[in-house]
This record gives structure tokens, sequence and C-alpha cells, in this order.
């Protein structure tokens, strides 16, 4: 797409030389193809989009009226347009187009020009009949060194038009700007292609579909994922990991690699006026840090910077962040119960417990989660007031299903985790037909002692305002197991 093969030999000067307009816009022509090779040598991508803005209310004809344009042709030229009454139109009506299979296609605009004379290698150079510039009325223009002297200075301006990329001339320099889709109901929108950009905020003609608005959408996920596991404070008090629960240790590990994504979010992507090349850098560096959230460290397959097209990629890059951020799960409180004998384990459930809860067993050093899956089967849970009765006439009380993976992850847990669901049974005791176990009283877990797990976690739901309802555990005198 870029022009970096060309660069035309000098005009040669001499003495007594008939001069001509030919001569002097070769000479240009030289000097703007020497300052091209050398910005190109600094960057790869010196050409691109700076800032795009369409008129909406047309789009929605699938008329595409550029109103403001700034941008460097892949051939150096740069571009500065503005719409006006008295000035030229940039505008182009798009028919729909479809694919083999009947379904809207989407349409490529793209940005051209005619080529410059003398762009093909030879002593003659190329001909065309298209003209790369047209000429303007002259003006009257005064010396600014001495401020007299009124000349009329005639000018020349490029002669830029959109096409179709079906329609695209043959030899033309062309900037692809945007791509437009009219849906089955004729419905004209702008797909979420990006063009070449040499800066994030020239993506802000595609509203939320453009990187702008998606890289602000992710500060602000990242900020309020953090605010969730650390809280709002800004103290910064000494560690004391010894006392935190598990989770509360898992919660600040992950908060320490959000953490370290939001310095290069805040400076860098967060800025309209960074370039897509370092924007990309930042992101593989937070791609990185975010790999290590959930039970699969490996990160993301990343290509180098592709300036043609970016989106696939950074659409790819931002889908994984999301996906790690999803595994956060912080609308649960997991608290551990207690061991208060051989193979016995007890938590007190909160007023609203449901009927069904969710109670995770951690394995043992050499234990399968087939073991554990037998031992839960084969205990009694209840509340600890019913344990007598139950023990008394060898009844197992509340019912026990083991949750796949796809269930654990649906439920936001972690997918590797051995997780049961625990629904309470009507019993008939000496007192009538009661639940197995019942909001607001102790939950005990007995099972066989030799088999018993490293510990039993009881996975409940937060409340709508993030405040646990899940209250501390109980002593063994508060449960009424015997």
């Amino acid at each position: 797409m870029t022009d970096n093969e060309f660069l035309p030999d000098a005009v040669q000067w001499s003495e007594g030389m008939l001069l001509s307009p030919q001569h002097f816009q070769q000479n240009d022509i030289h000097a703007q193809a020497m300052l091209h090779q050398r910005l190109a040598s600094l960057t790869p991508h010196a050409w691109g989009v700076r800032r795009l803005q369409l008129d909406a209310t047309r789009l929605a004809d699938g008329l595409i009226k550029v109103t403001e344009c700034d941008a460097v042709m892949p051939d150096g030229l740069p571009l500065v347009f503005r719409a006006s009454a008295s000035g030229p139109d940039l505008s182009l009506a798009v028919e729909a187009r479809y694919g083999a299979d009947g379904a809207p296609a989407p349409v490529r605009v793209f940005l051209a020009i005619p080529p410059r004379a003398g762009a093909a290698q030879g002593p003659i150079g190329s001909r065309t009949s298209q003209r790369r510039y047209e000429s303007l009325s002259g003006v009257e223009t005064m010396d600014e060194v001495t401020g007299i002297g009124d000349v009329l200075v005639e000018r020349q301006r490029a002669r830029i038009e959109l096409f179709a990329e079906k329609d695209l001339p043959a030899g033309y320099p062309a900037l692809p700007l945007l791509e437009i889709i009219r849906d089955a109901y004729g419905a004209v929108s702008l797909t979420r292609y990006h063009p070449p950009m040499f800066r994030i905020g020239a993506s802000a003609f595609l509203g939320a579909q453009g990187l702008q608005l998606q890289f602000a959408a992710l500060r602000n996920d990242l900020w309020e994922k953090l605010r969730e596991l650390a809280g709002t404070s800004e103290d910064d008090a000494p560690e004391s990991i010894a006392v935190l629960s598990g989770e509360a240790r898992m919660h600040l590990r992950i908060a320490r690699e959000i953490a370290a994504c939001l310095p290069l979010i805040d400076t860098i992507l967060y800025d309209p006026l960074c370039s897509l090349q370092q924007a990309w850098w930042a992101m593989a560096q937070i791609v990185g840090r975010m790999a290590a959230i959930g039970g699969n460290p490996r990160p993301l397959k990343m290509d180098p910077y592709r300036h043609d097209d970016c989106q696939p990629q950074f659409q790819a890059a931002l889908a994984f962040v999301m996906r790690k951020l999803a595994l956060v799960n912080t609308d649960w409180d997991s608290p551990e119960f207690v061991r208060v004998g051989d193979g016995t384990y007890q938590r007190l459930l909160s007023e609203d417990s449901p009927q069904t809860v969710y109670l995770e067993l951690r394995k043992r050093e050499g234990q399968s989660a087939g073991e554990l899956q037998a031992w839960l089967g084969q205990a009694r849970i209840a509340s600890g007031d019913l344990m007598p009765v139950l023990r008394q006439r060898r009844l197992p009380g509340a019912s026990v299903r083991v949750l796949g993976a796809r269930e654990v992850s649906s439920l936001g847990l972690r997918a590797d985790a051995l997780i049961f669901a625990v629904s309470s049974e009507r019993l008939e005791m000496p007192q009538g037909m009661v639940e197995s176990f019942r909001p607001g009283l102790a939950m005990v877990v007995q099972g066989d002692a030799q088999h018993a797990p490293a510990a039993i976690i009881l996975h409940h739901r937060k409340q709508a305002g993030g405040a646990s309802v899940a209250p501390p555990s109980t002593t063994a005198s508060e449960s009424g197991h015997a």
C-alpha cells in the first residue's frame, strides 16, 4: 500500500537551460520523495489518518460525506480537508454489496489521488491523463519581509476523491478510510474496520466501536474491579498476609496484577494522541499481566502490529483481557467450615440462605476427586439440632450432587474446583416435617474421619450492595452437635 520504492532521480540543472513548469514540478517531486524516504526510515508507519469526521445524517442514506480529514497518503502527500459551501465536495454514494451466499457484504471506501507524473522508473516516466492537481484562482499576496509589493499568486490543490474498492483506479495511491455495510432491511452502518491511523483519537468517528472508547471502557472496568478487590482507601498499610484468608490472598494477588496494568492504560491507551504501535506494545504487556489470572497462565499469542488493519488484533487482545477479568468473581463470599471433630465440620448459615447451597471440598495430599465425592455422598448433612436423630435413624439428611466443570464456570467459580450442590430435604422428625438444614442455624457435615477432606468451603452469594451475608463461624456449643 505504501509507495516506499518511489525515489526519482534528481533534476539536472545546467547553465542556459530553458526552464519549464515541469522542471520545477519534478524538482519538488524529488524533494518530497527524499523527505518521504527519510520519514519511512524513522518509522515504518509514516502514513495514515490523523482525524476523520463524517456527516452522520447522510450515512443512513448510504452517502459517505467527509466533513473533516487530516491524513498522509501512502506516497507521502499530507492532506488537510475541511468541507465548505464553496470548496470541493468529498462524498460517495455506496451501493449495497452481497456475498456469494446472498448475505450483505461490507464495502471498503478509499481516499485516492492520481499518481505523480514520473512515478514509474525510466527516463520518460509514467503517463496519465488524470491531473494530480487542479489550479486555483490567484490571490494578491504581499511580501512578508517588506510588507509591500502585492503579487497575484496562483495555487494548486490535490485532486482527491473517494472510491469504493471495486472502482479504485489502478495505480492510484489510496488510503482506506472505512467500511460500510447495508443489512437485509436496507439500513447502512459503519463496520468495526479501523483505517491506518497515526493516533488512537483518529478512531473517534467510529463511536463506541472505535478503539478510543473501547480503551476508555477497559480502563473503567479495570479500575472498578480493583476497587472491588482492594477497596477505595488510599492508605498504604503494611502487609499482613498471614492473617488473610485464602480467598483474600487470591484477591490481593489479582489486584496487584490489575494495578500493574492501570498505569499503562492511563498514560498510553487512554491518551488520544498516542500512536497505535505504542498502544499495541502496551496491550502486549497488559495481556501478559492478565494471563496470570485464572487456572491457565498461557497468554494470548500475539503478532507484530499491523498498520493496514489493526482492529482484529486489538479486538482479540481486548477480548482476552475481558475474559480474564470475568474470572475474577467477587459476587461470592467463601467462608471455610470449622473442623469441630474427626470428620466433622460446621458453618453457621445466614438468615437468607437458600435451600440449595454450594460446597467445595479441598483435597488432601494423595486424595482423589472420586474419594471426596464418595465421602460426601456417605456423609450426614443437616442442621446441628437434627444430627442426633439422623445418627440414630442412620439417615443422610441433605441430598448431594457433584457439579460439572461447565456448571461450575457458569456460577463464576473456579472451573477446576470440586463443587457440590447440597439441597435441603424434608425430613420427618418428632416435631413434624422439617428441612434438613435451615437458615440461621449451623450446617454440620459429618463423615468418615479417615477420608475427610482438607477443608470444606461454603460458597455464598453476596448481597446486591456488595456486603457478605455469611456470618462468622460458630463454636461447637452453638451447633447443637454432640
